[in-house]
């Protein structure tokens, strides 16, 4: 249910204010909010100061909306993928293995940096109310999409139905944000603890009665 890499984009932007969006993050993500320099971002992104100040009014506009994009991004991607995936189980044999492949995802680097720069994005947003609302918004609608695909779980059966769908949701985020703290540990058996003790408290949350 984590996400990989830039990519998806919410909302659709015209063209050109995507252009200067990406060459934004770029920047922020190389090195940080106050690294941003406008004649770089209009240099990558082809375009020109006028087209700036015409789709984002300023540069402090610009850099709230690189942020938001930032964390949108960071929990997009991977949620269409791991939903189509998720439509194919059938059994709880499928459920755990769905499970465990992400379990080993969440451990690659990819990953690791999709937390960092998840957290970053937080960060930023902690003393700015309306970056704040923004993120608050779109996380509230990720936890709704993901619920989906546990309702539907749910509906073949495969887990209890008493089930919150959407605080399981959170709580399993959760978890996963936390592991930043682990992937900071160079004791390499502190992620293989985390792995077991999550795996085996979700199999457990989802179905008490299951002693997979």
């Amino acid at each position: 249910m984590e996400e990989e890499s830039a990519g998806n984009t919410s909302p659709r932007r015209h063209p050109t204010a995507a252009a200067i969006l990406d060459a934004t993050i770029v920047q922020m993500e190389a090195g940080g909010e106050n690294s941003v320099r406008l004649a770089k971002v209009l240099e990558d992104s082809g375009t020109v100061l006028g087209s700036l100040y015409y789709h984002f009014g300023s540069r402090e506009n610009l850099l709230k909306e690189a942020i938001i994009e930032r964390f949108i991004r960071s929990a997009n991607l991977g949620l269409q993928h791991f939903a189509e995936v998720a439509a194919t189980v059938q059994s709880k044999a499928d459920l755990i293995n769905l499970l465990d492949a992400e379990l080993e995802r969440i451990a690659t680097p990819a990953l690791q940096l999709q937390r960092a720069r998840r957290l970053s994005a937080l960060g930023s947003a902690i003393d700015r109310p309306d970056i704040l609302a923004a993120i608050s918004q779109h996380q509230s609608d990720y936890f709704a999409q993901s619920a989906l695909v546990f309702q539907r779980f749910q509906d073949k059966g495969l887990i209890d139905p008493d089930i919150d769908t959407r605080s399981f949701v959170a709580w399993y985020l959760s978890l996963v944000l936390s592991r930043y703290f682990v992937d900071l540990d160079t004791d390499p058996n502190t992620g293989t603890g985390w792995t077991k003790i999550t795996r085996a408290s979700v199999l457990h949350y989802l179905d008490p009665r299951d002693p997979s």
